[in-house]
């Protein structure tokens, strides 16, 4: 009985660890606040920015940014977020062990998708799908 809980608990905390968690935050992306959501990735930054473009060129023309680890792209068609191209900036640091990934999508002027935006779950996922084919 007590093989069957903690099993059946392990396989639960292996499935989990392959969705992220996505929160609504601020960053600064060359030298301007933007509002947006980000993630934590357990991965080495420089391979997360490489994967990241990579991810991101399926969408756009990708531009990096001032500072290290920011990537745009201006007109991104991202159809599982809306039909009409968006704004996206990204950034990617490593902050305490880990690998974090903010991104900032801009559907109008200043209309930025984050919590309590109608956009936000399909934001989140479409973050999300990155995650889990990083973690591949």
């Amino acid at each position: 009985m007590m093989k069957g809980i903690l099993f059946g608990l392990l396989c639960i905390l292996a499935t989990s660890s392959t969705y992220a968690q996505v929160f609504s935050g601020l960053e600064e992306i060359d030298k301007a606040k933007k509002e947006g959501f980000y993630t934590y990735i357990n991965s080495e930054e420089k391979y997360v920015i490489e994967a990241w473009k990579k991810y991101l060129k399926q969408v756009g023309s990708v531009e990096n940014g001032r500072n290290s680890g920011a990537l745009h792209v201006y007109s991104a068609k991202i159809k599982e977020i809306s039909d009409k191209p968006v704004s996206l900036l990204s950034k990617v640091t490593e902050e305490k062990n880990k690998t974090k990934l903010f991104v900032s999508i801009s559907t109008g002027p200043d209309v930025y998708i984050q919590t309590g935006h109608e956009l936000f779950r399909e934001a989140s996922n479409w973050v999300e799908e990155f995650v889990r084919l990083i973690n591949l």
